[in-house]
Protein backbone atom coordinates (compact mmCIF):
# COMPACT_ATOMS: atom_id res chain seq x y z
CA UNK A 1 0.00 0.00 0.00
CA UNK A 2 2.65 2.43 1.21
CA UNK A 3 4.47 1.70 -2.47
CA UNK A 4 1.41 2.35 -4.10
CA UNK A 5 0.83 5.52 -2.11
CA UNK A 6 4.09 6.74 -2.95
CA UNK A 7 3.13 6.13 -6.87
CA UNK A 8 0.04 8.12 -7.05
CA UNK A 9 2.17 10.77 -5.00
CA UNK A 10 4.82 10.91 -7.37
CA UNK A 11 2.38 11.22 -10.14
CA UNK A 12 0.58 14.10 -9.01
CA UNK A 13 4.00 15.59 -8.11
CA UNK A 14 4.76 15.40 -11.56
CA UNK A 15 1.34 16.97 -12.54
CA UNK A 16 1.89 19.71 -10.32
CA UNK A 17 4.91 20.54 -12.10
CA UNK A 18 3.72 20.92 -15.63
CA UNK A 19 0.72 22.55 -14.03
CA UNK A 20 2.55 25.50 -12.46
CA UNK A 21 4.48 25.55 -15.85
CA UNK A 22 1.29 26.04 -17.11
CA UNK A 23 -0.31 28.26 -15.34
CA UNK A 24 2.54 30.35 -15.09
CA UNK A 25 2.06 31.24 -18.84
CA UNK A 26 -1.94 31.42 -18.82
CA UNK A 27 -2.50 33.15 -15.89
CA UNK A 28 0.62 34.81 -14.56
CA UNK A 29 3.32 34.18 -12.12
CA UNK A 30 1.46 35.99 -9.44
CA UNK A 31 -1.25 34.66 -9.75
CA UNK A 32 -0.43 31.44 -9.72
CA UNK A 33 1.91 31.42 -7.05
CA UNK A 34 -0.82 32.92 -4.51
CA UNK A 35 -3.36 29.98 -5.71
CA UNK A 36 -0.30 27.61 -5.09
CA UNK A 37 0.47 28.84 -1.95
CA UNK A 38 -2.90 29.19 -0.63
CA UNK A 39 -4.26 25.72 -1.78
CA UNK A 40 -0.55 24.10 -0.65
CA UNK A 41 -1.33 25.93 2.85
CA UNK A 42 -5.30 25.09 3.10
CA UNK A 43 -4.89 21.55 2.52
CA UNK A 44 -1.96 21.11 5.09
CA UNK A 45 -4.09 22.91 7.28
CA UNK A 46 -6.95 20.41 6.84
CA UNK A 47 -5.03 16.98 6.55
CA UNK A 48 -5.49 16.29 10.38
CA UNK A 49 -9.12 16.98 10.19
CA UNK A 50 -9.21 14.36 7.52
CA UNK A 51 -7.33 11.55 9.10
CA UNK A 52 -10.78 9.23 9.59
CA UNK A 53 -10.81 8.38 6.03
CA UNK A 54 -7.99 6.71 4.30
CA UNK A 55 -9.65 7.98 1.37
CA UNK A 56 -9.58 11.71 2.69
CA UNK A 57 -6.39 11.43 3.63
CA UNK A 58 -5.15 10.57 0.10
CA UNK A 59 -7.31 12.76 -1.54
CA UNK A 60 -5.68 15.65 1.11
CA UNK A 61 -1.88 14.90 0.36
CA UNK A 62 -2.50 14.58 -3.58
CA UNK A 63 -3.71 18.07 -3.36
CA UNK A 64 -1.20 18.93 -1.08
CA UNK A 65 1.83 17.58 -3.43
CA UNK A 66 0.10 18.84 -6.45
CA UNK A 67 0.25 22.22 -4.99
CA UNK A 68 3.84 21.92 -3.30
CA UNK A 69 4.91 21.25 -6.99
CA UNK A 70 3.59 24.10 -8.97
CA UNK A 71 5.46 26.49 -6.37
CA UNK A 72 8.91 25.72 -8.54
CA UNK A 73 8.25 26.35 -11.64
CA UNK A 74 5.95 29.83 -10.57
CA UNK A 75 8.92 30.54 -8.48
CA UNK A 76 11.61 29.73 -11.27
CA UNK A 77 9.58 32.00 -14.26
CA UNK A 78 8.98 34.85 -12.17
CA UNK A 79 12.45 34.85 -11.11
CA UNK A 80 13.77 34.50 -14.76
CA UNK A 81 11.05 37.63 -15.62
CA UNK A 82 12.41 39.77 -13.13
CA UNK A 83 16.08 38.97 -13.45
CA UNK A 84 16.30 38.51 -17.04
CA UNK A 85 20.55 39.40 -17.30
CA UNK A 86 21.10 37.07 -14.22
CA UNK A 87 18.89 34.22 -14.46
CA UNK A 88 21.90 31.75 -13.70
CA UNK A 89 22.43 33.79 -10.71
CA UNK A 90 18.69 33.81 -9.33
CA UNK A 91 18.02 29.90 -10.27
CA UNK A 92 20.43 28.51 -8.46
CA UNK A 93 19.35 31.05 -5.31
CA UNK A 94 16.81 29.53 -5.73
CA UNK A 95 17.50 26.33 -5.65
CA UNK A 96 20.00 26.75 -2.59
CA UNK A 97 17.43 28.73 -0.86
CA UNK A 98 14.97 25.69 -1.33
CA UNK A 99 17.40 23.01 -0.07
CA UNK A 100 17.96 25.46 3.05
CA UNK A 101 14.01 25.00 3.36
CA UNK A 102 13.62 21.46 3.24
CA UNK A 103 16.80 21.42 5.75
CA UNK A 104 14.82 23.77 8.30
CA UNK A 105 11.15 22.08 7.83
CA UNK A 106 13.08 18.61 8.31
CA UNK A 107 14.49 19.65 11.40
CA UNK A 108 12.00 21.51 12.99
CA UNK A 109 9.54 18.84 12.32
CA UNK A 110 12.02 16.68 14.25
CA UNK A 111 12.15 18.35 17.38
CA UNK A 112 7.76 19.11 17.12
CA UNK A 113 7.81 15.21 17.10
CA UNK A 114 10.82 14.93 19.45
CA UNK A 115 8.86 17.27 21.51
CA UNK A 116 5.57 16.21 21.17
CA UNK A 117 6.18 12.63 20.34
CA UNK A 118 3.26 12.88 17.80
CA UNK A 119 3.42 13.83 13.81
CA UNK A 120 -0.30 15.23 14.35
CA UNK A 121 1.12 18.82 15.18
CA UNK A 122 3.12 19.05 11.76
CA UNK A 123 0.40 19.66 9.19
CA UNK A 124 -0.67 22.63 11.61
CA UNK A 125 2.77 23.86 11.73
CA UNK A 126 3.21 23.38 8.19
CA UNK A 127 0.02 25.10 7.15
CA UNK A 128 0.83 28.18 9.45
CA UNK A 129 4.37 28.32 8.13
CA UNK A 130 3.19 28.60 4.76
CA UNK A 131 0.76 31.15 5.17
CA UNK A 132 3.45 33.28 6.68
CA UNK A 133 4.89 33.04 3.10
CA UNK A 134 1.87 33.40 1.77
CA UNK A 135 1.70 36.66 3.57
CA UNK A 136 5.47 37.40 2.38
CA UNK A 137 4.36 36.64 -0.92
CA UNK A 138 1.64 39.44 -0.75
CA UNK A 139 4.05 42.08 0.59
CA UNK A 140 6.73 40.88 -2.00
CA UNK A 141 4.80 41.19 -4.68
CA UNK A 142 3.00 44.58 -3.87
CA UNK A 143 6.33 45.89 -3.58
CA UNK A 144 7.42 44.83 -6.80
CA UNK A 145 4.40 46.45 -8.58
CA UNK A 146 5.37 49.40 -6.62
CA UNK A 147 8.81 49.30 -7.82
CA UNK A 148 8.02 49.05 -11.53
CA UNK A 149 5.14 51.50 -11.47
CA UNK A 150 8.13 53.66 -9.82
CA UNK A 151 10.22 52.73 -12.94
CA UNK A 152 7.64 53.76 -15.40
CA UNK A 153 6.79 57.21 -14.07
Amino acid sequence: TVTFILLILGLFSMIGTRFGGYSADKLGTERTLLICLTIHALSLLSLPLLTSSWLATLISMVIWVSAAWMTGPTMQTYFVQRVPQATDLVLSLNTSVMQLGTALGAGLGGMIIKSTTSSGYNPWVGGGMLLLGLLAAFFSLSLSRKQMRTKQS
